[in-house]
């Protein structure tokens, strides 16, 4: 008989957390200037045909076309020039494999039709049903809750009622990732994907310790390795020395920051490893070409997607 044992891959790397779930319907003039989110969004289009920039490029999408935008794509939506409506399905979250994007590890393309009328209807009912169910617990989180003497700032209360919704909306993205994988079956890969371990150990220690000052040999280290076998391990996984990765982690983690609280540049600066504010200014700049506060306004302008 077949026990899921701790050891398995799947438990502790396989991670998907939703920012939101949405049903948009705009009108033609709608449009979405440049912007580079820290997440993966996902649309699906029910109505109308969208017309997009991404990466300079422009692209038509239209009824039955997923489209996809990994983490930090530059893209704009277009005004249109025909009089239908457009409607689309969102979803924007975090889905990953470790600490890898899942779109990109697969490398699937930004826009993908869905010829199966049956995988379309069924990929459309189970998002919507995950869209109910993440609108129900944002009226739970946003809701009038009494206060305690317990409810202090320093203080997380732990509701049933919250809990159990929010379970039950993870098990419906479950479902919709399942859905997801299935209809773009022939994008994903035939074999296999192989995960050096010890990169993967590294990746979660770094983004475990982001905060602290980071060297090669703290990395190399934490696996019992010398600095320049890991060197080349990330070279041969992810493309770039440790250090490089590290650097893109804590860009990374500001932008959310950016994009999910209210902190100041101070703090997330501190939080993200940076001694001094003006080292993650001159950081962010170099790596977005825009500064921490410009891209805070610039999310905040287009969070109607």
């Amino acid at each position: 008989m077949f026990t899921l044992k701790d050891e398995l891959f799947y438990i502790d790397y396989l991670k998907f957390r939703v920012r939101w779930i949405r049903d948009m319907s705009k009108s033609t003039t709608y449009s979405i200037s440049q912007l580079k989110l820290p997440y993966t969004l996902f649309w699906l289009v029910l109505e109308g045909k969208l017309e997009l920039m991404i990466h300079e490029e422009k692209r038509q999408v239209s009824t039955g076309d997923i489209v996809i935008f990994p983490p930090n794509t530059m893209f704009s939506l277009l005004p249109q020039q025909e009089e239908q409506p457009i409607r689309y399905l969102s979803l924007c979250g975090d889905l990953k494999i470790g600490n890898l994007d899942l779109v990109t590890v697969y490398d699937l393309p930004f826009i993908s039709h869905i010829a199966s009328s049956t995988g379309l209807s069924k990929l459309i009912s189970v998002w919507g049903t995950a869209l109910e169910a993440f609108e129900q617990l944002g009226e739970l989180i946003n809701g009038d809750k009494p206060r305690s003497e317990a409810d202090t700032p320093h203080t997380h209360l732990i509701r049933t009622d919250i809990s159990m919704q929010f379970l039950g909306m993870q098990g419906w993205l479950y479902q919709w990732l399942q859905h997801f994988l299935s209809v773009m079956g022939e994008q994903l890969p035939v074999e296999p994907l192989r995960f050096e371990e010890r990169v993967m150990k590294v990746c979660q220690f770094i983004q475990h310790h982001i905060g602290s000052p980071l060297c090669l040999q703290d990395l190399a280290d934490h696996v019992y390795l010398s600095p320049g076998y890991l060197s080349h391990l990330f070279l041969q996984s992810l493309g770039m020395p440790p250090m490089e990765y590290v650097r893109q982690m804590r860009i990374q983690t500001a932008k959310t920051m950016l994009m999910d609280s209210s902190y100041t540049i101070k703090e997330i600066a501190e939080k993200v490893g940076y001694e001094e504010q003006s080292q993650l200014s001159r950081a962010f700049r170099q790596a977005e070409g825009i500064s921490p506060v410009q891209y805070r306004q610039s999310i905040q302008a287009s969070i109607t997607m």
